[in-house]
């Protein structure tokens, strides 16, 4: 018997919002941290000179000025923060092949890839205690990307995964990630807390021995909560995700029963219930 896990798609770009905020004038001199430092120093310069008399219209006249000789800095990436997380990324897909090749990826959730996920999920969780969600500007998009795929599969370290998506939240607002990042999280959060789904991203194994998604929340509006976040029609991503296993050989479980309650036997154990 094999078994199938949901399976997640490639980042989309998005451009980053940059510029101009609120009416007022100031240059990003970079990104991250130094963004948010620009912008609190521009703020402040605008009430220090309110403050000394000076007239608000003369002041954004002097930055407006200043601004087309200012170039905007593009993002400095990590470029060793970056390689650490795709080289992570990349160990745990490649050890997933080989345990769907073995047929060893079943029966519950696999012992070696259980430990590397976790190894993988504590060293997220340092990375961002040190630099904050690891997105675009940082670690560039394949960095980024590298970087959701190991918080996805964190599934055995639940209090990373509800911490990180109001994380997320905020860094899809800043342009750091797409959306969908969000809605995969959320959904995956949802599930293993035996909540309905919003997204439907979340596969599993009904009873009639067909992949489907998890129960919906409100499915007639599934197909609206999916666009919003840039993913296509719940109909045709059950179609793709049953032919892949159709393709790779996955099977259905012989105990349902059994294998629905193994699972929740497995989520009280790490905390998710």
């Amino acid at each position: 018997m094999r078994c199938h896990n949901s399976e997640t798609r490639q980042a989309q770009r998005q451009p980053t919002d940059l510029g101009n905020r609120g009416g007022k004038c100031f240059a990003i001199v970079g990104t991250g941290h130094d963004v948010l430092l620009a912008t609190s120093l521009a703020q402040d310069a605008w009430t220090a000179a309110i403050g000394c008399g000076f007239q608000p219209s003369g002041l954004c006249q002097l930055n407006c000025r200043l601004l087309p000789k200012l170039a905007v800095r593009e993002p400095v990436i990590n470029e060793e923060l970056r390689s650490k997380l795709v080289a992570m990324a990349e160990h745990d897909l490649q050890v997933r092949a080989e345990l769907v090749e073995s047929s060893d990826l079943c029966g519950g959730y696999n012992i070696q890839m259980a430990a590397i996920h976790k190894r993988n999920a504590d060293s997220l969780d340092n990375i961002i205690d040190e630099f904050g969600w690891p997105g675009r500007s940082l670690v560039g998009s394949d960095g980024a990307e590298a970087a959701w795929l190991i918080l996805q599969h964190a599934i055995g370290s639940p209090n990373l995964q509800r911490k990180c998506l109001e994380i997320l939240e905020e860094a899809v607002e800043s342009g750091e990630v797409p959306a969908f990042q969000v809605a995969f999280l959320e959904d995956r959060i949802r599930v293993f807390e035996e909540r309905p789904q919003r997204y439907g991203t979340q596969f599993d194994w009904d009873r009639s021995g067909n992949l489907s998604p998890h129960p919906i929340e409100d499915p007639e509006r599934v197909d609206e909560y999916r666009e919003s976040v840039g993913l296509g029609p719940l109909a045709e991503k059950i179609r793709d995700i049953r032919q892949r296993a159709a393709e790779e050989g996955h099977e259905q479980p012989d105990d349902f029963d059994g294998y629905r309650e193994r699972r929740r036997a497995w989520a009280r154990s790490v905390g998710w219930l």
